[in-house]
């Protein structure tokens, strides 16, 4: 049900939805002013008067400040739109003067969530200067006696302490500043303490762009989307709470007819705790904010290589044990080009035929590709010189100015060229897209011009759009130096996003949950697992935070039989997980307590409706449960449903109970190991006594000649039969001999062979459960 409404009445104008109200009007003094803000499910009115009006923004013009309650506006007009998802914009367009500003509001069917932006329009005959125009501005007067609480979160940089939720009481006279290019809160985390963070930063680097102001059970969080430079600040002087924001430009020249556009902003209530707040705004973002998702590519498992071109041949035996062990996707990151800009092979790679061989065996190619910089020598910078900004140094080198026109377009065109010439694939990103102008270059001396990177927040924004929009098959992985574009607009593109270079240390993934869905995550640090080793096969490597990643630096080298035997069965794990639906869109996450231990060692997922879920016991030799037997606390159960519960490593007996006893009397483990999980309405796993359904038999099998990557052998590709229930993966006989296991697709290359030679394959299930053979 649409429940979507936008109102007006003379100059007082309505919207919201069953959840959130908001009233806007016009003054006779001409002041435009927030009247009412409610969160419907509580009842509780967000505007209680004060001494200062609420306005809705703020912005320098010529030296004089204005902001809504100025006055002196004239309401031109109101108009709403029906938008791609049933979600209702209202238009608001004030005039004062030579300025027209323009003001939009989102609301979205069902929740408690308005998004909303500002865009100014000089109508002028010259040019005037904008400075420091707001993101946001908010002002809650609690009622009597009422405790107002502030949290904010951390951002992606690479240092200690980075994606941490914080919360502090907000006293009188309490102040809070941020500022994206100023120090972060660098703490010790695991025993380390430091930081590797560039010197310049913007965006979501220091600071996530995410802000809870909370009473009681109940709160109100507001985020935004912007990779310039910004300030923010949370005070409560003389009870007069306000949380603003606003782009750091400083006498931004904008053009007579000129319409310069403000990064979008989003507020929404919530009920309950912090969990509760995370699942509400992944709610918001699971409906409304996952229209460029691509499912082939979204919670896929990766087995990567960081290393120097030529690779074409270790790439070709990383294949052969993801095959075998089922990853999906092989992730070649950075060293495999001639230089950053040109993105040529090198050595004598073929990424095409790369990519094809990678595709044929049934799996995804992702390359790292951070395409907003460039190397002295390529040819983009040899052409423009005047698009490079700022040396940034030997890994990243020059970035191109995305706020010029010409600039932008050479990268879109860039990054489609790329698709068709290696054919489709997943991008991986990296690096900062927004930069100073004119600091020049090496001279440290001039500290250069940030308004430029308005246009280039703007513009990152818009590449990642028009980039999944020119390429509906192809993928894309968010990365800049860890998280320093993260947040809910970025990763509304993006199939999964790094949150941070490592740092973080355990706590990388325990927060960010908070504002990226949990399958989005590019693996976990909070995991903790040690780096799998390819000649042993150690079960505590297992991680089933989310899709699992490995590395594999030198594939030229032997690996054991059991180590690939153990990555499989890890694999197959999540497969079914998978297959039950706890790993997703839809999927809640919480963070239960423990009776001794720190629980920020632990995380808790559930299906949406709460029916299944797991327990996730970081394998971190730090993880103070690790040995010990202490009492954990689940969280989302419902009450009167019963839920059986068993260990993967016998830390607790299988025992049946009620949700609510669950959660009053917490689930006692005894001498927890490393890669213990706690598995809840989960029965008949892989690798347990469970009754599975017998698997369907392949069909069509055939056999020819095939030459790959400058091995030539015999290719045997079969069909997968009409339902792939309970299949974990194929076995290949030879000659009436098992060969090997097919975890990943329906083709396996065989170099020993001869077309004389005959193939047999059948299905295996999640129990060991075989079909017939079928002969080639």
């Amino acid at each position: 049900m649409n429940d979507a409404f936008s109102l007006r009445q003379g100059n007082t104008i309505r919207m919201g939805t069953s959840r959130i109200e908001k009233v806007l009007s016009l003054t006779q003094e001409g002041a435009f002013v927030l009247q009412s803000l409610k969160h419907i499910a509580t009842g509780r009115e967000y505007v209680q008067g004060g001494a200062m009006p609420p306005d809705e923004f703020f912005v320098t013009v010529n030296g004089e400040t204005l902001c809504g309650s100025s006055g002196g506006y004239t309401l031109e007009s109101v108009q709403t739109a029906t938008l791609s998802q049933g979600e209702l914009e209202t238009r608001i367009t004030l005039s004062r003067g030579t300025l027209t500003i323009i003001r939009h509001y989102v609301a979205y069917p069902g929740l408690a969530v308005l998004q909303e932006w500002t865009e100014y329009r000089n109508d002028a005959a010259v040019a005037v200067a904008i400075s420091r125009p707001s993101l946001f501005v908010q002002r809650i007067l609690p009622r009597q006696r009422e405790e107002l609480q502030f949290s904010y979160m951390t951002g992606g940089a690479n240092y200690t302490g980075s994606q941490i939720y914080k919360t502090l009481p907000v006293t009188d006279g309490f102040v809070k500043l941020f500022d994206s290019m100023g120090e972060p809160e660098v703490i010790e985390v695991d025993g380390h303490k430091g930081n590797t963070w560039h010197p310049r930063m913007n965006g979501c680097a220091v600071w996530n762009e995410f802000f809870v102001v909370s009473i009681g059970q109940e709160g109100l969080f507001r985020t935004f989307d912007y990779q310039g430079w910004w300030k923010a600040a949370m005070s409560n002087c003389d009870r007069n709470p306000a949380l603003s924001g606003h782009c750091e430009l400083i006498d931004y020249s904008l053009a007579p007819g000129e319409t310069l556009r403000i990064a979008p902003t989003t507020a929404g209530f919530y009920v309950g705790d912090k969990d509760d707040m995370g699942n509400t705004i992944n709610e918001y973002i699971y409906r409304y904010k996952w229209d460029y998702t691509r499912e082939k590519y979204f919670n896929r498992t990766n087995l990567n290589i960081w290393r120097s071109a030529p690779l074409a041949e270790r790439v070709f035996q990383m294949v052969k044990a993801a095959r075998y062990c089922g990853f999906e996707r092989i992730w070649v990151d950075d060293f495999w080009f001639d230089a950053k800009g040109n993105w040529n092979g090198i050595f004598g790679d073929d990424w095409r035929e790369v990519n094809e061989y990678i595709q044929r065996n049934g799996m995804l190619f992702r390359l790292w590709m951070p395409p907003w910089h460039a190397d002295r020598l390529s040819k983009v910078w040899r052409d423009h010189p005047d698009w490079m900004l700022d040396f940034h140094g030997n890994w990243y080198n020059w970035t191109i100015d995305m706020s010029k026109e010409d600039a932008y377009q050479w990268i879109l065109a860039m990054l489609c060229e790329k698709q068709k010439e290696f054919g489709t694939y997943d991008l991986r990103v990296d690096g900062d897209p927004c930069n100073l102008q004119n600091n020049g270059s090496f001279d440290t001396d001039n500290k250069g011009d940030w308004n430029a990177t308005l246009k280039q927040s703007e513009n990152f924004y818009r590449l990642y759009r028009e980039f999944k929009t020119n390429n509906p098959e192809a993928g894309l992985d968010g990365c800049s130096s860890g998280g320093h574009t993260l947040g809910i607009e970025s990763a509304r593109y993006t199939d999964q996003h790094q949150i941070t270079d490592g740092w973080c240390y355990h706590m990388g993934g325990y927060d960010t949950t908070l504002l990226l869905p949990i399958d989005k995550h590019q693996e976990m640090p909070i995991a903790g697992n040690p780096a799998f080793d390819w000649k042993t096969n150690d079960a505590s490597s297992l991680n089933l935070f989310c899709a699992q990643g490995a590395n594999m630096q030198n594939p030229e080298q032997s690996f054991s039989i059991d180590a690939l035997e153990g990555m499989r069965k890890n694999l197959e794990l999540f497969y079914w997980l998978r297959e039950q639906g706890v790993y997703g869109r839809y999927i809640k996450v919480f963070r239960p307590l423990t009776e001794h231990c720190d629980p920020t060692f632990l995380l808790q997922r559930m299906t949406w409706e709460n029916s299944k879920g797991l327990l996730m016991i970081s394998a971190n030799p730090l993880n103070p449960m690790l040995g010990k037997t202490d009492r954990v606390y689940l969280k989302g159960l419902v009450a009167d449903e019963t839920y059986h519960i068993e260990s993967r490593l016998g830390a607790m007996q299988p025992e049946t109970r009620t949700g609510a006893e669950w959660m009053r009397n917490g689930v006692e483990l005894r001498n927890v190991q490393a890669g213990e999980y706690l598995f809840i309405n989960l029965p008949n796993r892989p690798g347990t006594n469970g009754e599975h359904s017998m698997p369907q038999p392949p069909a069509l099998i055939t056999a020819e000649e095939n030459t790959w990557l400058g091995h030539t052998g015999i290719g045997v590709s079969w069909k997968a039969p009409m339902s792939t229930v309970n299949i974990s993966y194929y076995e290949l006989s030879k000659n009436g001999e098992v060969i090997t296991k097919v975890a990943a697709g329906t083709y396996y290359f065989d170099e020993n062979a001869s077309i004389n030679d005959q193939y047999q394959v059948r299905s295996v299930g999640y129990g060991g459960e075989t079909s017939e053979w079928a002969d080639s």
